[in-house]
């Protein structure tokens, strides 16, 4: 299934999409000239709970989230990260 987005807020958007394994996948996206921070509410992904997040870029582990997950998106930039249970 293709993505969509979940949030809008001025220039930035929030991105989801249904992995095979079952997690999501959520793209941060700063639209604007300036680095701004993007968050993504779990109530916009429809999920809850304690999730882990990983950078998809830096492929590492950031740590484990409740409730929202954010971050510093640099000037026309994205945050791509995978969220899984």
């Amino acid at each position: 299934k293709p993505g969509y987005r979940v949030s809008k807020s001025g220039n930035t958007e929030v991105w989801k999409r249904i992995l095979e394994d079952g997690s999501i996948a959520v793209g941060l996206f700063n639209r604007g000239e300036d680095e701004v921070l993007v968050t993504a509410l779990w109530s916009d992904l429809k999920i809850s709970g304690k999730q882990i997040v990983r950078d998809l870029w830096r492929q590492i582990d950031v740590g484990k989230y409740n409730d929202k997950f954010s971050a510093k998106v640099p000037r026309h930039g994205v945050v791509l990260i995978r969220i899984r249970t």
